[in-house]
């Protein structure tokens, strides 16, 4: 069926298409890393407003995002928070549906999901991210204290 492959026969038809998705699945891996990446960094800056205008709790002490370097995607973690009881794992994803995908993936991991979209203002996602650091923080108050 030529038609179907403009003047091509079918077997190049196939082959320029697998070509054709693996160059754009490449071009959307590219920005799916570009959107995480600016998501990470909008959390740094979030909280780094925030302490300047004394909204981080008292246990918090630092926050530090992981080098790409040092970064295993199979553990996933983007940023760890310091906190008086122990460190708090934060994955950053910039759709539901990647944070669906890495509780599927880890489900019984102690890293906390937060969803950044890369348009929300700094205090919402401070919000967002405080929420999920508070929860690994009383977890981690929870086994610390004696049973």
């Amino acid at each position: 069926m030529k038609h179907r492959y403009h003047g091509f026969s079918e077997k190049k038809g196939r082959r320029a298409r697998r070509q054709l998705q693996r160059c754009a699945g490449s071009i959307l891996y590219e920005v799916a890393l570009i959107s995480g990446d600016r998501a990470e960094q909008l959390v740094i800056e979030a909280f780094d407003k925030a302490m300047n205008e004394n909204r981080i709790p008292d246990w918090l002490y630092n926050w530090k995002r992981q080098p790409r370097l040092l970064k295993n995607d199979s553990i996933g973690i983007d940023i760890v928070f310091m906190t008086e009881e122990g460190p708090v794992f934060i994955q950053v994803k910039s759709s539901r549906i990647r944070a669906i995908e890495f509780h599927s993936k880890h489900p019984n991991s102690n890293i906390r999901v937060v969803v950044v979209n890369i348009l929300d203002d700094w205090l919402t996602i401070f919000g967002k991210v405080i929420a999920e650091v508070d929860i690994g923080y009383q977890q981690l108050v929870q086994q610390a204290s004696p049973a």
